[in-house]
């Protein structure tokens, strides 16, 4: 499964998937979020999100399991500035 795009929808992080083989489209599992989840971001490599949780002042990030898409927490939430509305990752050199 390749993961091409990823929602914060309530409380919650939901990946979405294709399957390159097949050309199939769907969603993983959705995975519980911080408070208020505004924005997220998939690194360039695809094997992380990162998501800003608004109401909370922390980012919550997840690894993403190459082949289902699954999302697995990182740990505890990472404290961030007040009210993060958005996030963006870039790649380094």
């Amino acid at each position: 499964m390749l993961l091409t795009a990823a929602f914060a929808v309530g409380a919650h992080a939901r990946p979405g998937l294709v399957d390159p083989a097949f050309g199939t489209q769907g969603a993983a599992t959705p995975v519980g979020a911080g408070s208020g989840p505004r924005s997220l971001t998939v690194e360039p490599t695809g094997k992380f999100i990162y998501v800003a949780n608004m109401f909370v002042n922390n980012v919550s990030a997840y690894s993403v399991n190459a082949t289902t898409g699954a999302l697995t927490s990182l740990g505890a939430p990472v404290p961030s500035g007040s009210t993060p509305f958005s996030i963006v990752t870039t790649r380094t050199q």
